[in-house]
């Protein structure tokens, strides 16, 4: 397991007890949802957004970035069977609706910097999903439904009001990145030692 120092731009090996340098895209982090070439459009109407939706149920892949939205467009409830890929970063939604679980074929799902502040248990029902990436939010817990996500990899969960250390990803097995950075854990309970992950991303705790 590998825990990354943002800061200093070094990484430690737990295993070879040695300092590396840390690779950047840990850092970067959602591969999927950076978000580039979205533009903030404050006319965004309904039209629009059903636009996309059309779109999206021919690509299986919604982005909308920086659209102002305040919930998950009633439309997407069409295509729950399509999607594979859904960003809605930097937006205004203030919750995860608990008919997430019908996107039954998303893989990933990336939510950063909107005002969230719960994840639905619904969310469990999500089982081929790999990216998670609510970055940027208000959540402070996280549910026991995330261990039935079986081929999770990769987690963002930075930048929110997280305290405990949330072992229920302890058991996931095809974890590859857990970022917690920027929360507010204050320490590290012995029950991590059973998370199976190669990269645990903590600095800028309290």
């Amino acid at each position: 397991m590998t825990y990354q120092n943002k800061r200093e731009g070094f990484g430690y090996d737990r295993g070879k007890g040695n300092p590396q340098k840390s690779c950047c895209w840990c850092f970067c982090w959602c591969r999927w949802c950076s978000g580039r070439g979205s533009k903030e459009n404050p006319n965004m109407g309904n039209q629009g957004i059903r636009q996309h939706v059309e779109m999206s149920s021919k690509t299986g892949v919604f982005h909308m970035s920086k659209a102002k939205l305040h919930e998950f467009p009633p439309d997407l409830a069409k295509i729950v069977d399509v999607l594979r890929s859904i960003d809605m970063s930097e937006n205004k939604i203030a919750e995860i609706p608990i008919n997430v679980g019908a996107f039954v074929n998303l893989k990933h799902l990336c939510l950063n910097r909107n005002h969230i502040e719960a994840i639905p248990d619904q969310i469990g029902s999500l089982s081929k999903l790999e990216s998670l990436s609510l970055a940027g939010n208000r959540i402070r817990t996280i549910p026991v439904a995330i261990q039935k996500l079986k081929k999770l990899k990769d987690v963002n969960l930075s930048e929110n009001q997280i305290s405990n250390f949330p072992l229920v990803f302890c058991g996931l097995t095809n974890m590859v990145v857990l970022n917690l950075a920027s929360n507010k854990i204050q320490e590290i309970p012995d029950g991590v030692g059973a998370l199976q992950v190669i990269e645990l991303i903590l600095n800028q705790n309290q």
